[in-house]
């Protein structure tokens, strides 16, 4: 594996330096700092917007051309940064934090120095794993399958919910109504929207732990005998809108600093009236159970 990775690297620095692709690369490194360094221009835009100049060019030059794009407009951005403290994309809000400084110490030649060689190894030593590592890292992505990628999913929404600044009860009725909110627009009734807020409010805190433990799992909202059922008539952000409202109003009654899990249940409840009812019987549940069951963990945890 080794050998066949030196032997294509070394057959590929051997197109590379063709007198014709290099001139290219040269071209883009020119074109990509004289864009990146451009406020509000980082490396993607500036790929982005000059893509259409390589449409009739050979695809080798054309992508050693929009490699050297990347990396000029990587280091137009920091030129902005270390001399004018000015970030051109969110990666080189770090490197204000250094460069400027030593911009006003008279030291900017030195800090754009250090930024050319510190990039220089950072793209070398990148590259040079990618090239070895390659292989098996394609055997390790094929290996993922559905239970991984969940899994991945779950991780992101508990370090979102737990790692917000503040209360965590803030950043877990945060993702909450953003799971509930991305699920809205496919509701096709009143019964399935109910449905695609319990499945994010089973997940976490005082409400999930409510509805955990009267068995209120998964279920599938399908057409009835008596014909089909009512379609959702409000807008999903209109619905998004009154729920939160609803539930800081909620909470702001029983006097908590911040919105909890329990406060959206109890605002899902109210909003949907009858159809949160027909959801409850569909997990035979009962709606006088829940809401005592929050109220004595809400006591609980108070």
């Amino acid at each position: 594996m080794i050998e066949q990775a030196l032997s294509g690297l070394w057959y590929g620095f051997g197109v590379a330096f063709e007198p014709h692709n290099i001139m290219w690369c040269f071209v883009g490194v020119l074109v990509g700092n004289m864009v990146g360094v451009l406020p509000g221009m980082g490396p993607l835009a500036t790929i982005s917007i000059l893509l259409p100049l390589t449409f009739g060019m050979k695809p080798v030059g054309a992508i050693l051309m929009l490699a050297g794009v990347m990396y000029g407009a990587q280091y137009g951005g920091a030129i902005c940064s270390i001399l004018l403290n000015l970030p051109c994309h969110p990666p080189h809000a770090v490197t204000c934090l250094d460069g400027f400084p030593m911009t006003q110490q008279g030291r900017g030649g030195a800090a754009l120095g250090a930024t050319v060689f510190a990039s220089f190894v950072g793209a070398s030593w990148g590259i040079t794993e990618m090239v070895f590592l390659a292989p098996v890292l394609v055997r390790v992505a094929m290996e993922f399958g559905p239970a991984e990628i969940c899994s991945l999913m779950l991780l992101g929404l508990l370090a979102g919910s737990t790692l917000a600044r503040g209360s965590p009860l803030k950043g877990v009725a945060m993702t909450v109504l953003g799971l509930a909110g991305t699920a809205l627009p496919f509701a096709e009734s009143v019964d399935d929207e109910v449905e695609r807020w319990l499945r994010p409010l089973r997940l976490y805190g005082e409400a999930g732990a409510s509805l955990q433990a009267l068995g209120i799992g998964e279920a599938r909202v399908e057409g009835t005998a008596d014909g089909p059922q009512q379609r959702v008539e409000t807008a999903p952000q209109e619905t998004l809108a009154l729920v939160t409202a609803a539930a800081s109003k909620i909470a702001a009654e029983r006097g908590a600093g911040t919105v909890g899990t329990q406060d959206i249940l109890s605002a899902v409840m109210r909003h949907y009236g009858d159809a949160f009812e027909r959801a409850l019987d569909r997990h035979s549940g009962d709606s006088a159970e829940l809401l005592e069951r929050l109220t004595a963990r809400s006591g609980t945890s108070a």
